[in-house]
């Protein structure tokens, strides 16, 4: 039997299909320039790769992400570098106020300047945007909530929300929690309270027959602050029309009382009473009246001058608790209701202007929000805006609280900017911009949902007008701000520089 075979061609078919084989697999090596390309080239070596490429590419991610964080910075600090020449501008023009040679009308013209620059400071803030993100109006700041506790202490802590106190400022030291303070008195401007009853009637100049008009002897008027008021042969309605032209260089409102009491005459002017008040509280702010009051029927007016009173705000440390265990009166308090070691703070106000300092650099600055109250009870001096059904029985003369006006304020820790700045989780970055503009730059201040100008350097000094000395101290308070802002967004932008440097030497090795 003889079998046909051909061993010398199926060894070299078997070498030809191995060489094909491992050619295969130097051109897919050499066309990919890896050396593992499946599970079957290395199979440990395979798992090992691709944790480095994926932190490789972790890496590089993070590392844009440094550098979008860095454009960020870039784009606040630079709206805070405009906003800090403007503050500068703003003190020089408060000393050249000072100056003794400036007339009146220069001073007006200084004044004009200072508020054009304090609008386009809240315009800078509410516009600078980074992808779209506001970045200097506090959206990348801690969110701060402000409640009102019960007027009585120990009583149950029964919370219900109020715009009462608006949040200007909290600075990174304060930790996340909660924050209970008390206030004994919200500021209170100075009143003067005009109820005029002195008139003649008017005769006709032609006829000599009256006119059925009633109005003020000749000779009549009165100053307020320095600023003649002339009441002379003129009727309520227009002595009333000469004051409002005179109260924005005052800083005064006038408001019209809702009493309706006074008996006036049948067929006279229905002048009823009237309110005169500075638009910002504080001892700092006063009213001066001065004439022969007696002669044109000031009846109402028992004294011929007026100051308004500071906010009264107490603290505790550590802080006092009601019969339930909740925190009334006092310092910080952690997350978990638990007071924060060492952290002592202090409270002062002007005006409404609140400033709480801790011990351990903690600082938050508040601005009570009340407005002027023309109601039949002279002792409501204020309302609170937007707050319906407000007990204003909880208000005493003066502005004082029954009992003391409890609140509570939470920091939260969602606020800041978190930055991925590395391939991990738990590798993000806090960034904190606090709000910067004219309201927490103490520029301006929001009464009742009106703005009013803290600087005037105009030379009449009524209750805006903090003169022209007291305009430099503000301006140098603002510009420290924005200095400890700029230097603290310096401060990140090395950190994530450093960051950039890091990630891309990690990834090249």
């Amino acid at each position: 039997m003889v079998i046909s075979h051909n061993v010398p061609a199926l060894f070299t078919h078997l070498s030809m299909r191995r060489a094909d084989r491992g050619l295969q697999a130097a051109m897919t090596r050499l066309s990919s320039g890896m050396r593992i390309n499946s599970a079957k080239d290395d199979a440990a070596g395979l798992a090992i790769a691709n944790k480095l490429n994926y932190q490789v590419g972790g890496l590089n991610r993070a590392s844009e992400n440094s550098t979008h964080g860095i454009s960020l910075i870039q784009t606040a600090e630079g709206a805070l570098n405009e906003i800090h020449n403007m503050l500068q501008r703003m003190r020089e023009l408060s000393v050249q106020a000072a100056h003794g040679t400036l007339t009146d009308d220069n001073r007006a013209m200084v004044q004009l300047e200072i508020e054009q620059l304090t609008i386009e400071i809240h315009s800078i803030s509410r516009n600078t945007e980074f992808n779209r993100m506001r970045i200097l109006n506090g959206e990348a700041n801690r969110v701060v909530d402000n409640a009102l506790w019960n007027a009585t202490l120990g009583a149950a802590s029964q919370q219900v929300t109020r715009n009462i106190v608006s949040t200007l400022y909290v600075s990174p030291e304060v930790p996340a929690g909660n924050m209970n303070y008390t206030i004994t008195q919200a500021g209170r401007p100075a009143m003067m309270v005009l109820t005029p009853t002195g008139t003649v009637a008017e005769n006709d100049p032609i006829t000599g027959l009256p006119t059925g008009r009633m109005v003020f002897p000749p000779n009549s008027g009165f100053s307020v602050n320095g600023v003649a008021i002339d009441m002379s042969d003129k009727t309520w309605e227009e002595v009333i029309f000469d004051i409002n032209e005179k109260l924005p260089f005052l800083g005064m409102s006038l408001y019209e009382g809702t009493d309706g009491t006074l008996n006036v005459p049948a067929g006279t002017d229905n002048r009823g009473t009237w309110y005169l008040v500075t638009n910002l509280a504080g001892r700092d702010h006063s009213i001066t009246l001065t004439g022969v009051l007696d002669v044109i029927g000031m009846a109402g007016v028992t004294r011929t001058a007026d100051t308004g009173v500071d906010a009264l705000v107490t603290m505790a440390n550590p802080p006092i608790t009601d019969t339930g265990g909740n925190p009334i009166i006092g310092g910080l308090v952690d997350v978990n209701g638990n007071p924060v070691a060492g952290a002592s703070l202090a409270a002062s106000a002007t005006g409404n202007y609140i400033l709480i300092r801790g011990s351990q650099g903690e600082d938050i600055r508040m601005n009570i929000q009340v407005e002027f109250n023309p109601g039949a009870n002279a002792g409501e001096f204020f309302r609170f805006p937007g707050v319906d059904g407000f007990p204003i029985s909880e208000l005493e003369v003066g502005g004082a609280f029954d009992n003391g006006l409890h609140m509570s304020t939470d920091f939260r820790d969602f606020g800041p900017i978190m930055l991925q700045i590395g391939s991990q989780h738990n590798t993000a970055m806090p960034v904190q911009i606090p709000r910067v503009n004219s309201e927490t730059l103490v520029l301006i201040q929001y009464v009742g949902g009106t703005m009013y100008n803290i600087i005037d350097v105009r030379p009449t000094l009524g209750a805006l007008q903090v003169g022209a000395n007291a305009a430099i101290k503000i301006c140098d308070a603002a510009i420290l701000t924005v200095s400890d802002t700029r230097a603290r967004l310096g401060a990140y932008q090395n950190r994530l520089e450093s960051t950039v440097r890091n990630l891309d030497v990690a990834a090249e090795n």
